[in-house]
């Protein structure tokens, strides 16, 4: 059986910065184990698009795993070990021998942007409690950003999307840091 192939992007405007670098959805060799989890919602959502399930792969919920997490939800530590216990595991998406998630095509991701992890539409922006910030990482859309404003426009983004994002990921998991009173 052939290997399977992302589905080509959708048909839209020209491609955009991240399009351009595809750099966050590239991995180092054996670091698999570091992509960030899929909630039930993200695994739903994209096999009914796809009609299958060769894009996502299993994890272990490793130390180093949870390190990660802690880093950005560095207030829910209690909520982090109950969503992702030691010695159990959990949805990533795929990867290729070279490291491209299994989405990542020429002209950029093949998902569209309804379609995609809440996580991989956030990035390279996360929020801190209500404070909506740029990950200190390696990206070309924040180095051609000129502030905040200019970065959340490349990624087409707004403030409520962001929330709204956010809010999904820590619903998954009922995590409740930087949830709005």
């Amino acid at each position: 059986m052939p290997a399977p192939q992302p589905p080509t992007p959708p048909a839209g405007p020209p491609a955009g910065v991240c399009a351009r670098c595809r750099r966050c959805c590239t991995l180092a060799p054996g670091q698999e184990g570091l992509v960030f989890p899929l909630s039930q919602a993200d695994l739903e959502r994209i096999d009914q698009a796809l009609g299958h399930a060769r894009w996502r792969a299993q994890s272990p919920n490793s130390q180093e795993f949870l390190a990660m997490l802690a880093k950005l939800f560095p207030k829910s530590p209690a909520g982090l070990a109950r969503a992702f216990p030691l010695g159990a595991s959990h949805w990533r998406l795929a990867v290729a021998g070279d490291g491209r998630c299994f989405f990542l095509g020429q002209g950029g991701c093949g998902l569209t942007p309804e379609q995609r992890p809440a996580h991989c539409r956030l990035f390279p922006v996360w929020r801190l409690g209500n404070h909506i910030l740029p990950l200190r990482v390696e990206c070309l859309a924040i180095a051609e950003a000129k502030d905040m404003r200019g970065l959340m426009k490349s990624l087409d983004l707004d403030v409520a999307l962001v929330k709204e994002l956010f809010a999904r990921i820590q619903g998954a998991w009922g995590l409740e840091e930087g949830r709005d009173a």
